[in-house]
């Protein structure tokens, strides 16, 4: 459960892998609550980066859509899948960038890696409005901005088999020749569940 100075925080970033979707679930659900009544800025914003062998894997998907349907400027929903046949990936996606039947999920294949957590910094970092956002628009048609400025995700939770965490860790905050890469400010910045 997240602790009430950290649903304040403005920009946060859950990566979840797997079965470690669900205490990050609850959190956002929490996050969600909070914006819809107000507890927290108008302007928050946070990202889910959630990673499964196949689509069948990932859990919550209806209540995350709809979740992302009620708060579209606010909450975004990437998922990627690591195992699923090439064939049924594509055949799945139908030239779309969008889980079947979901309007505010959006699926690649496979890791999560620094690009989509670029990208969704891209994303809660922008200050254009805009109506009818889809997931199709949330992080692709923001790769090709460029910003000066750097920004940081203020918190990161991060929920994954063994060595997720670790392999997350590195990426949100590399060593420090590689600062100019870092995802958030300083280690404090991360919080893990681990299950084992």
């Amino acid at each position: 459960v997240m602790e009430q100075s950290q649903t304040k925080k403005k920009n946060l970033l859950f990566i979840a892998g797997g079965v470690g979707i669900n205490p990050l679930f609850s959190m956002i659900r929490q996050w969600h609550e909070d914006f819809s009544n107000g507890k927290i800025a108008r302007d928050s914003k946070a990202v889910l980066l959630y990673s499964g062998r196949s689509t069948k894997e990932l859990l919550f998907l209806q209540e995350l859509e709809q979740m992302a349907g009620l708060t579209p400027m606010n909450f975004r929903i990437m998922t990627s899948v690591t195992r699923q046949k090439p064939s049924t990936f594509k055949e799945m996606r139908n030239n779309s960038e969008t889980i079947p039947g979901m309007k505010h999920i959006s699926i690649r294949e496979g890791r999560i890696s620094s690009t989509m957590i670029s990208s969704a910094r891209k994303w809660i970092h922008q200050t254009k409005s805009c109506e009818n956002v889809h997931a199709n628009d949330s992080f692709t048609a923001l790769s090709e901005e460029s910003d000066d400025e750097v920004h940081f995700f203020d918190l990161a939770f991060v929920c994954g088999p063994p060595g997720m965490p670790e392999d997350m860790l590195n990426i949100l905050l590399p060593t420090s020749e590689e600062s100019e890469l870092s995802f958030v400010k300083s280690e404090n910045d991360v919080y893990f569940e681990k299950w084992w």
